[in-house]
């Protein structure tokens, strides 16, 4: 952005100051609240929840969860918001990653609610404002019921749908809901299941080169690390050319233009 502003802007000092770390950090702070409280206004407002997406990573061996809620807006169409990409559990069991995930709809919340009370400060005679933020109540899980839960097809990820509905049903069930109505319907995400289908192939595939190439592999030395293994065959392409060239002994940075 400042290399651009000298070219539109010759001769004159764009840059004044360069903010601090400290201040990137707290600002980053800020548009994470930012963020999350308008995704809590629009699922707030939203009344039509059709669908909640989970998944799980984990970055220097934390587990770190997001939350992605589908919804019918009021031109029909279906929307996707991300309540939160980065829920932090205890651990990466499926019972914390629950507990986290439905304590998210309570943070979600929480931010509707301080936003209804800056609000009601700022402008105490404008109650028109406030009707317009969603309340709290508003970011009740139970709105997903009847709609459909999906993750990922690992063990730990169908033992947390499964906690997750079990942990929305009772709520609804406690809030006075009929037995027929508390239905929440639970499948795997496509786009795992994908990857599960391509590595059963590619695992067939790299042990039948294997067997079609055995003698020519034995006369390879083993310190050369040489397989049929496509996906590393894919990982190693990827280091050597990868134009983020973030693996060191890569050509990456050469390769891009």
């Amino acid at each position: 952005m400042f290399a651009m502003s000298r070219i539109l802007i010759p001769g004159t000092e764009v840059v004044r100051e360069l903010p601090s770390l400290k201040h990137i950090k707290e600002m980053r702070t800020v548009l994470s609240y930012c963020t999350k409280t308008l995704a809590a206004y629009r699922l707030g407002k939203a009344t039509n929840w059709r669908q909640l997406h989970t998944d799980e990573t984990s970055r220097r061996q934390v587990s770190i969860v997001n939350v992605v809620i589908s919804i019918i807006d009021r031109d029909n169409e279906l929307r996707t918001i991300c309540m939160s990409g980065s829920i932090i559990s205890k651990d990466g069991t499926a019972d914390e990653q629950s507990r986290a995930i439905i304590g998210e709809f309570n943070n979600s919340g929480r931010l509707l609610d301080e936003w209804r009370n800056m609000t009601a400060e700022m402008y105490p005679d404008d109650s028109e404002l406030l009707a317009s933020i969603p309340c709290s109540t508003d970011m009740c899980p139970t709105k997903l019921i009847g709609g459909f839960l999906s993750h990922d097809n690992c063990a730990t990820a169908n033992k947390t749908g499964n906690i997750i509905t079990e942990m929305i049903l009772k709520i609804g069930k406690d809030m006075g809901m009929s037995e027929q109505d508390l239905i929440l319907f639970q499948g795997h995400c496509f786009n795992h299941l994908r990857n599960t289908w391509f590595e059963a192939i590619e695992l067939y595939l790299s042990r039948k080169v294997t067997d079609l190439l055995k003698d020519d592999l034995e006369s390879i030395p083993l310190h050369l690390r040489v397989s049929c293994k496509l996906g590393d065959l894919l990982r190693q392409v990827d280091k050597e050319y990868s134009f983020t060239a973030n693996y060191f002994k890569g050509s990456g940075d050469a390769c891009a233009v």
